[in-house]
């Protein structure tokens, strides 16, 4: 993996590490060690370091003298020739072999852990620089999933401020919606009593219109009456006209307590003559009657009820008599007022 830096867990106080994880490597400076955590991640196995290197480098070192000692002793023993030299010699020889194949051997499993370390340091590194490449793989999709979590965050809260903008408005159109169908239902009453005061007032101006049919129909038939009265009236005009009879009466006052009047009726209804007759048999009754007359007479004397009224002919077609009457039976006053018919629009519609 190109410019990648591998940096491993180190110590200058400690001589080993307590645990490492699986494969992850450390150096004790202590006891000049180098280790790699267990499968389980729960502890620490050294596989090399300084300490390791001299060792086999004193391995070798003994082995080295012991070989020059062996080839001194056979060298010494080819040059003897006495046998308690040469006693001598083999046996200084034999130790020197024994010393040097021990040496040997020492040096052999030496370079046997030696190997062995080196190679569990190999495997320990190709597993540390594989996990450091995932780890470095990992980073990079982590980055890149943060990048898209970012995005998708960022796209979210958008998301989240239009959602909130479509709930606001959502929430305004529900709250003018509540308001319209409050003033629809204030409408649809008003509506309602609109309809039921048009249609009362459409009952109202029918029983008008009844009523006023019913008037039209009188003031038609008054109107009939009155001009059969008119008709009447001017015949009885040009009657009187006509009526050249003779009157023989003079101006004044006719009847009293003594005498009745005596009246000459013409065809066309007047008085051609009219003259007192005295009443014959009342002289028993004549104190009463001037009694009961004077008593009238008195009576209507002191009443001082004032007369606003002018002689004269009340009431007709048009107008109708007003009549004040007094306590005595008199009539005080006396107007004529017009009819009014009051006149009625009747309008159409429906209901």
């Amino acid at each position: 993996m190109a410019n990648t830096s591998i940096q491993i867990k180190f110590s200058e106080a400690n001589s080993a590490p307590t645990s490492l994880n699986v494969a992850e490597p450390a150096y004790s400076y202590t006891s000049n060690t180098l280790f790699i955590g267990t499968p389980d991640s729960t502890g620490a196995i050294a596989i090399g370091g300084k300490s390791y290197v001299d060792s086999t480098t004193a391995a070798f070192a003994k082995a080295n003298a012991a070989n020059v000692l062996a080839q001194a002793a056979f060298a010494a023993a080819n040059a003897a020739s006495s046998t308690s030299i040469d006693t001598t010699a083999r046996v200084t020889a034999n130790a020197g072999f024994d010393k040097a194949n021990t040496a040997n051997v020492l040096a052999q499993a030496g370079f046997d852990k030696a190997n062995t370390s080196n190679v569990t340091a190999d495997a320990a590194f190709a597993k540390a620089n594989t996990s450091n490449t995932t780890a470095e793989a990992a980073f990079s999709k982590a980055n890149t999933a943060n990048v898209i979590a970012d995005a998708s965050f960022t796209k979210a809260n958008s998301a989240n401020v239009l959602a909130q903008g479509s709930f606001d408005k959502a929430n305004t159109a529900n709250i003018t919606a509540e308001a319209a169908f409050s003033k629809a239902n204030v409408v649809n009453a008003t509506a309602d009593a609109s309809f039921v005061k048009a249609n009362a007032a459409n009952v109202l101006a029918q029983a008008s219109f009844d009523k006023a049919n019913t008037s039209n129909t009188t003031a038609d038939a008054a109107f009939s009456k009155a001009n059969s009265s008119n008709v009447l009236a001017q015949l009885a005009f040009n009657q009187a006209n006509t009526d050249v009879t003779s009157i023989t009466a003079t101006a004044g006052v006719y009847g009293n307590t003594t005498f009745v009047p005596v009246i000459t009726l013409a065809a066309n209804g007047r008085i051609s003559s009219i003259t007192n007759t005295a009443i014959s048999g009342v002289s028993s009754v004549d104190s009463v009657a001037r009694t009961t007359a004077n008593a009238a007479f008195d009576k209507a004397n002191t009443d001082v009820t004032f007369i606003s009224a002018t002689a004269g002919v009340y009431g007709n077609a048009t107008f109708v008599p007003v009549i004040t009457l007094a306590a005595n039976g008199r009539i005080s006053s006396i107007t004529n007022t017009a009819i009014e018919v009051t006149p009625i629009t009747i309008t159409g519609g429906s209901f």
